[in-house]
């Protein structure tokens, strides 16, 4: 049971990750209309990094015990769908920067379930206990 909890807390993170993304995307598209391409740019990778966190904070919130692992399997599913598409889709390997940035989205994604954990509980010896000590 506790499994299956985790797996729809993973679940729900990697949903809240690609909403924030189609909704960044949206709103990229809109400003590019009025802004050039290298405006933008910044604020679509910032954004990039606060969804992970999101996708983390909100997956540990759900599942509310193994918060490292939840942040964990939400990046890692959301980063897994990117390697695929672009392995079968484009037929391309990963560079090494996107193995970097791949890389610290999995610990954005990380750090908001440990913070999910801090913020939601009071009890010092819980949040121990959970991981994120």
């Amino acid at each position: 049971m506790e499994s299956r909890s985790v797996g729809v807390s993973a679940l729900y993170g990697i949903i809240t990750i690609l909403l924030v993304f189609l909704t960044n995307s949206l709103i990229a598209s809109l400003l590019m209309e009025f802004l050039p391409i290298l405006v933008i740019q910044p604020y679509m990778f910032i954004v990039s990094f606060l969804a992970y966190f999101l996708g983390g904070f909100v997956a540990a919130s759900k599942a509310q015990v193994h918060s490292v692992l939840v942040g964990v399997l939400a990046a890692t599913g959301v980063i897994g769908i990117t390697f695929l598409i672009q392995l079968f889709g484009y037929h391309e390997f990963p560079t090494g920067i996107q193995v970097i940035q791949w890389g610290l989205f999995l610990a954005f994604g990380v750090a908001g379930g440990c913070l999910s954990q801090h913020y939601g509980r009071r009890n010092s010896d819980e949040i121990i206990e959970n991981g994120c000590g």
